[in-house]
């Protein structure tokens, strides 16, 4: 039983010595010294690896039960083997190649894009709304290789809106989302043009429309590079 103490709180006897102190001291300074040891493994790897396709770099090396000291498990070597895996036999050569470039799940890739149709529709602003949730833009096809990409996607019938329009905030003239304007000797809209008017595409076209009136839409973003 714990003896009462001078106004009857139960006192808890104390430990003997300092004995406990040294070994929360050993213990930190213990976790320091192996945290510091691989710090410096680690950077030392880092400096002599390299992507060499006769090393021992592989798959299951890098990420399997087998990767030891002696392994290649450099970030290079993680890099080699999600291009391998992920990465079309056309656009992966060998090692230290250009790799390929990967979309999310449900976006259709084009050069270094990706793009999205949506399923409902919306009318522009809300849908360029949706597509900045998605980390992404309204789409914007700066070539007639891309215009032809984007109008194929849709579906026949099926008009989706661009980030082409007249509004104020964009700038004088059929204008991109980004401040640039629209060139006239690659891309035209048809239909008049009017104030606070959008393009949609639509079989491979541009077409002015009211900004307000509910379509599809393209959403576009920068590709993941590995």
């Amino acid at each position: 039983m714990v003896p009462p103490g001078p106004r009857g709180i139960p006192q808890l006897p104390k430990p003997p010595g300092r004995w406990w102190y040294w070994v929360i001291m050993g213990s930190g300074w213990l976790g320091a010294a192996v945290l510091a040891g691989i710090v410096v493994w680690l950077l030392q790897r880092h400096d002599g690896n390299s992507l060499n396709p006769t090393g021992s770099c592989s798959w299951e090396s890098c990420l399997g039960s087998s990767c030891t000291p002696s392994s290649d498990c450099s970030l290079n070597c993680f890099q080699l083997g999600l291009r391998e895996r992920l990465c079309e036999a056309k656009s992966h050569q060998a090692p230290g190649a250009e790799g390929c470039w990967l979309c999310p799940a449900g976006w259709q890739p084009f050069a270094t894009k990706c793009y999205l149709v949506s399923a409902k529709t919306l009318p522009w602003e809300e849908a360029g709304g949706d597509c900045k949730d998605r980390r992404a833009e309204l789409v914007m096809p700066k070539s007639m290789e891309e215009k032809d990409f984007i109008g194929a996607l849709s579906k026949e019938n099926m008009r989706s809106w661009t980030g082409l329009s007249t509004m104020p905030t964009q700038g004088e003239g059929w204008t991109w989302m980004d401040g640039s304007p629209l060139q006239d000797d690659l891309l035209q809209v048809t239909g008049e043009r009017k104030a606070n008017a959008c393009a949609a595409m639509w079989k491979a076209q541009l077409h002015s429309h009211s900004c307000s009136t509910p379509l599809h839409w393209i959403c576009q973003k920068e590709a993941t590079k590995i």
